[in-house]
């Protein structure tokens, strides 16, 4: 018996569906269908909250997995492995933090030209580096995609349109200090529209994508 069939049963003999489960849970029906699918694995704080729920040990939870069993054993490094500094080889939730930051943090260097009135390529060309960075670090197939990356792409595509305050404030400031307006500020004000439009459908594109 695998771990999705072991949570699935445990769950039946509890008489409990999948909606009530994940309500109890605090998680998507999504959520448990994958848990019970072998699609996706709880975490350790969800796998302590089962064993809570079904009054059992995490042993007996996962004792005929085989995938689940070494990240239990291990916990203690898992944990440390999560915090520890970004490296390239990644452990999928570097990947995410760091990908989400420079995806949105590019945003607002990449505005600061509205207010100059011009390109400065020494300027804006790191942040163009990091918008790169951040969506390929987000494509990256290292990721476990779980309950809380959804729900935090899901608030940060919510972030990216609140973000477009940044070059609008800009170019209000540089039309109250010229007493006109510039039309390289404009069209590049258009233009970082475009690229935040752009990164708020990739990120709920992703969001979809993970989340069946």
């Amino acid at each position: 018996m695998n771990v999705g069939e072991q949570l699935k049963n445990l769950r039946e003999q509890h008489n409990m569906s999948r909606e009530e489960l994940a309500q109890q849970m605090n998680v998507s029906r999504q959520a448990v269908y994958k848990w019970e699918t072998n699609k996706g694995y709880p975490d350790m704080d969800n796998l302590i909250r089962l064993s809570e729920l079904y009054k059992v040990t995490l042993d007996e939870l996962i004792k005929s997995s085989s995938t689940l069993q070494p990240k239990v054993d291990n916990k203690d490094s898992l944990i440390k492995k999560d915090i520890s500094e970004f490296n390239l080889e990644g452990d999928g939730n570097s990947f995410f933090r760091y990908g989400l930051m420079c995806s949105v943090g590019s945003l607002g260097g990449l505005s600061i030209p509205i207010l100059k009135g011009e390109v400065n390529l020494s300027i804006i060309f790191p942040f163009v580096i990091a918008l790169i960075a951040g969506f390929l670090l987000l494509k990256s197939k290292a990721i476990r995609w779980d309950e809380i990356k959804l729900k935090n792409v899901k608030w940060v595509s919510r972030i990216v349109m609140a973000y477009l305050s940044v070059p609008f404030s800009f170019f209000s400031i540089s039309i109250i200090q010229k007493d006109s307006v510039n039309f390289f500020s404009l069209y590049y004000l258009l233009f970082i529209i475009f690229i935040a439009l752009a990164l708020y459908i990739y990120l709920r594109r992703l969001y979809i994508k993970h989340l069946y």
